[in-house]
């Protein structure tokens, strides 16, 4: 049997939210004071982390958005697997990962996550019209 997972209440993306909003900082704060991380690469990662938790929240609200945004997670790991692979046979020995594929790694995935991003939003501004319990 089949055990399907139920889709988020508001109140629990709400919660995911709160938590996403405050504790970002906090743990920028710490990556750089305290382990003493360059802040392009803090920031950018805590925006990056931040940025899916919250899309990924507001778009497990209902089932159709919920596809949406797996769909999406899915194309990524594919091409992340595929990039990994080819590297597997075009690097030689001792060569670094190539930085034109962490490029596309990074664009392909700002593409794919979008698609939860969009439906993130299309969710938030439907609860704040009152659309969605």
């Amino acid at each position: 049997m089949v055990r399907r997972s139920r889709n988020l209440r508001i109140q629990e993306a709400i919660f995911i939210s709160t938590l996403t909003l405050l504790g970002g900082p906090i743990v920028m704060f710490v990556a750089y004071y305290i382990l003493l991380m360059p802040i392009l690469k803090v920031v950018v990662v805590t925006l990056g982390i931040m940025y899916l938790s919250l899309s990924f929240a507001w778009a497990s609200l209902d089932l159709r958005s919920r596809k949406i945004a797996v769909k999406g997670h899915n194309m990524f790991v594919y091409f992340a697997i595929a990039m990994v692979i080819l590297a597997f046979f075009i690097t030689k020995e001792g060569e670094l990962f190539p930085k034109w594929q962490i490029y596309a790694l990074l664009a392909v995935g700002f593409i794919c996550y979008s698609f939860s991003g969009i439906v993130a939003v299309k969710n938030f501004i439907k609860w704040r019209k009152g659309e969605l319990q």
